[in-house]
């Protein structure tokens, strides 16, 4: 029954707010919903969309009492392996970072049912100044140890490092040591870490000479950007930027969920293609909308979209701004109300599918393994919209002149 999915919801998202020391807990029915059948659709998963719950946090500060947590559900924890390498302190400085847990269940006919966790975490570290760049794995997160060692309960612990190809670019003249072999499918050199290797001291090295022969290792596929616009207290507008970077036609899956207070006005959506005049939303046809329900679910607008080659597509909406009772406001009530992002999922049918088995889930390395288990998607930023703020000074007027 719907009551008892909203209670296990409640009951899960306040367990991984205490087990994350995160703000999950606020993730009630008015920050959830329930998205359509094929959202994140797994060949492993036999799960109904009635049992299927999405939400999403705008903003949340971050700081190491997220990563402890995430740090002590690895096998040896903060001991061995990749947890030895985690510094706090060199994590939270660097220029990108994120943390992700995929818990799921996983059913077959060979095996029994089992549930799987899957840990990611990327890092984007500043480059150093000189010509001659080099990169120390263990000093780059401030750890002065010999080496990676395996986690003597991991049946397994590869390192891979993701350079070109090219007979011009010697791989022994930037990675030390020699890596022990080279995933032709994927591009990918691997390293394999356990007693017979021993501990792994990585380093890389990359001269002026070798930055201009690498390029970009990571083509952009499909980007996206949304924008709100006219700012004002009754209604406002959000511009959706879709650019595809290859040469080839994609084909894209657009999500998008609108909190109950900023409901879409659908029969205002445009799309505006190259070379063409704009196309509004119910023309286009290949659209699902789910509205919102007042101090309720969210809205779900789901659409898909052709991008032809080298394009960029535009569409955009305009929302209506609701009135919230005034213990609805945050705390920084001026500051505006956060707006989750969208999702983008590439859709396209002639992709090249190649498993690397534990690369499939890296978002580094995902345009090269294709992620057969889940789509590749891709999320915008998050919005700041203003909604009309009552002056809470008048409370605090009241009480001054009578007490």
């Amino acid at each position: 029954p719907a009551e008892s999915v909203e209670d296990t919801w409640m009951g899960l998202s306040h367990s991984l707010s205490g087990l994350f020391c995160a703000s999950l807990n606020v993730l009630d029915h008015t920050r959830s919903s329930s998205p359509p059948p094929a959202f994140f659709s797994s060949p492993h998963s036999n799960t109904s969309s009635s049992h299927l719950k999405y939400a999403a946090l705008p903003f949340e500060a971050v700081c190491t009492e997220n990563l402890t947590p995430w740090t002590k559900l690895l096998p040896c924890r903060d001991q061995k392996g990749i947890g030895e390498l985690l510094n706090s302190q060199i994590i939270y400085n660097v220029h990108y970072h994120s943390m992700i847990t995929h818990l799921r269940l996983v059913s077959s006919k060979d095996t029994a049912d089992h549930l799987e966790l899957i840990q990611s975490l990327t890092l984007v570290f500043d480059s150093p100044s000189s010509k001659t760049k080099t990169y120390d794995i263990p000093q780059l997160f401030g750890r002065h140890i010999k080496g990676i060692e395996k986690c003597p309960l991991a049946t397994t612990s590869n390192v891979y490092v993701d350079l070109p190809n090219n007979p011009a670019l010697p791989v022994d003249s930037i990675v030390t040591p020699r890596p022990h072999g080279f995933h032709g499918s994927t591009g990918l050199f691997f390293f394999q870490i356990g007693p017979s290797f021993g501990a792994l001291s990585l380093k890389l090295s990359l001269t002026p000479e070798h930055v201009d022969l690498i390029g970009e290792l990571r083509p952009k596929t499909v980007t996206i950007n949304r924008f709100s616009l006219i700012p004002g207290e009754e209604r406002g507008q959000i511009l959706v930027e879709l650019r595809n970077h290859l040469d080839s036609p994609i084909s894209i899956r657009y999500l998008e969920f609108m909190p109950w207070y900023l409901p879409p006005l659908i029969h205002t959506g445009t799309f505006h293609f190259p070379n063409s005049l704009p196309v509004s939303l119910l023309q286009h046809g290949k659209f699902k909308y789910l509205p919102s329900t007042d101090h309720g679910r969210l809205s779900v607008l789901d659409m898909y979209v052709d991008i032809p080659a080298s394009s960029i597509v535009a569409f955009s909406y305009k929302f209506t701004k609701s009135f919230v009772i005034w213990t609805e406001h945050p705390p920084d009530a001026h500051r505006g109300f956060d707006v989750p992002a969208a999702l983008i999922i590439d859709v396209t049918t002639n992709r090249t599918k190649n498993v690397v088995e534990g690369l499939n889930w890296s978002p580094f390395t995902s345009s090269k393994t294709g992620l057969d288990d889940l789509p590749n998607g891709v999320y915008s930023e998050t919005l700041l919209v203003s909604l009309p703020t009552p002056d809470f000074s008048m409370p605090f007027n009241v009480i001054t002149f009578t007490s």
